[in-house]
């Protein structure tokens, strides 16, 4: 269950891409091409960190890491790093609370088998 002001806490938005991103893949064979393994997403916090600051630095200038996600490995994510802020336009949606959000959040919801707590 999640609670009801924790949800209406957050918000929705969307970013839109001035150009392509240059993302290092660590999905799949992606993780074993940098010398990684699957807790580089999954494990431990510091691991990922100190993948992601390594990343960072890389002389390839890479703008981020697209990754599975943590929680629900049938997805991806992407982690962006703050070189070339000029690359996102963001498009806020407001916060959950917002009636037009209303089905999107039902459908997350269901899909994850989450309730709210009220």
């Amino acid at each position: 269950m999640l609670d009801l002001n924790f949800v209406h806490a957050r918000a929705l938005s969307a970013l839109h891409l001035s150009e392509k991103l240059r993302l290092v893949d660590i999905t799949a064979q992606g993780a074993a091409w940098i010398g990684a393994a699957g807790e580089v997403a999954a494990g431990e916090h510091e691991l990922s960190q100190e993948w992601s600051s390594q990343l960072y630095s890389h002389p390839e200038n890479i703008d981020g890491i697209y990754y599975r996600c943590r929680h629900d490995g049938s997805r991806m994510s992407v982690a962006l790093f703050d070189k070339r802020p000029q690359l996102l336009a963001v498009e806020k949606f407001g916060t959950w609370e917002e009636p037009l959000l209303q089905p999107l959040l039902g459908e997350l919801l269901d899909h994850y088998r989450f309730s709210l707590k009220i």
